[in-house]
């Protein structure tokens, strides 16, 4: 994916919406498209995805493993998490080569889906870069 335009200065915050965060100096926005934000290191193997979806009430537990049960299936590891102001579930798994992790997360109406995927052989190499910048997610009131 070409990168088309590199926008932040060190730890400046990316804000869409009732979410934001902050992303190092190492990290570029890349592209939006339909509501979905793509992150990718520099000099990186992955890219980070975010998109967010608002709901009349205050999203729940139930209501991120039924988002998470319609597009990934039932049966899957869940993990609890608290990424910034922001709870949920973390879910890992390999496809065709390649690795995923998944984060559903929550606060008060505003569900977050963020997805980070690599290479099966990166797998593990950018966890603690990817997890450092979720862990700068949170909510505004809108």
């Amino acid at each position: 994916m070409k990168k088309i335009f590199e926008i932040f200065r060190p730890n400046q915050r990316f804000s869409r919406g009732s979410w934001s965060l902050e992303l190092p100096t190492t990290v570029s926005f890349v592209d939006e498209v339909d509501g979905v934000f793509t992150f990718e290191p520099d000099a990186g193997f992955g890219a980070l995805q975010l998109s967010s979806y608002i709901k009349d009430q205050t999203v729940t537990d139930d209501d991120l493993v039924e988002f998470l049960e319609g597009m990934l299936g039932q049966d899957q590891n869940l993990i609890e998490v608290m990424q910034g102001e922001f709870t949920g579930f973390i879910v890992e798994t390999n496809e065709d080569k390649s690795w995923f992790r998944y984060w559903f997360l929550k606060c008060s109406s505003t569900m977050v889906l963020a997805t980070y995927n690599c290479d099966f052989g990166a797998r593990g190499r950018e966890d603690r870069l990817v997890d450092g910048v979720l862990s700068t997610l949170t909510y505004s009131q809108q």
